[in-house]
């Protein structure tokens, strides 16, 4: 796991950590990702959608992500997509995940 990109984010969807991973992958350094929301890493239709999904499964909806390794694309800070897989996993413990 040293190598995987890692990103944590609360319920909101801010950017709480990230590894030195993400900040190759993503081209960002750590100062621009950690404060900033989540979407800011996917390309349009799914950055303007994800806030609706993080709503929904907060307030009780189904997981449909959780702990499944998915095919996915990201936005890199130079603004070309790329391909990528993605694992949601829920933290507990970590702060506030109503």
């Amino acid at each position: 796991m040293e190598d995987d990109a890692v990103i944590v984010i609360n319920a909101e969807g801010t950017i709480m950590m990230v590894s030195q991973a993400v900040q190759k992958v993503f081209g960002y350094p750590k100062t621009e990702l950690e404060g900033a929301n989540v979407s800011l890493l996917m390309p349009q239709p799914f950055s303007q959608r994800h806030p609706s999904y993080l709503t929904r499964y907060v307030n009780g909806g189904e997981p449909h992500i959780l702990d499944t390794v998915r095919e996915v694309v990201a936005l890199h800070k130079e603004r070309y997509v790329f391909p990528m897989q993605l694992c949601v996993t829920k933290m507990s413990g970590t702060g506030s995940d109503r």
